[in-house]
């Protein structure tokens, strides 16, 4: 039994992380947010509007501070952690921490090419075998509709 693995590529993981630049105002937002709420504080009369001012400020800078880190290690782990399985009884794709799937080469149904020009070759699958947050957002599913005919 032969298995190759396949990372990606420097230049696809150097665009995977380039989401750390495009969400550097993010990261000023945040910043400037936890100063405006220092200079707030930092005033000897506080009173009900400065204390509201600082929780509300405060919030925000540590809501889209979290949110700033979440997308840079999301994305380095993608570009690290990503994998495509090759074997002789099917495959694994990995997109780290989103989901896993496997397949065996039966399951296969067709490769076409996508409309779109930068996304390459679609691989069309009968059925296989999915865990992780793909799992709950399955929109494929048909939802009974509560109207009765």
């Amino acid at each position: 039994m032969q298995q190759k693995k396949f990372r990606l590529t420097f230049k696809a993981a150097a665009w995977e992380c380039s989401i750390i630049f495009f969400a550097l105002p993010f990261l000023g937002v945040s910043l400037f947010g936890g100063i405006l709420v220092k200079e707030i504080i930092r005033n000897n009369e506080i009173g009900a509007i400065g204390i509201a001012l600082s929780l509300f400020f405060g919030s925000a800078a540590l809501i889209i501070g979290i949110i700033y880190l979440s997308l840079v290690f999301g994305a380095i782990g993608r570009a690290i952690f990503s994998y495509l399985l090759l074997s002789d009884q099917g495959l694994e794709y990995r997109l780290w921490p989103l989901h896993k799937i496997r397949c065996n080469w039966e399951d296969v149904e067709q490769i076409k090419k996508s409309a779109l020009p930068f996304q390459g070759e679609i691989l069309m699958l009968k059925k296989a075998d999915v865990s992780g947050f793909q799992r709950l957002l399955n929109f494929n599913k048909a939802i009974p509709s509560p109207i009765r005919r």
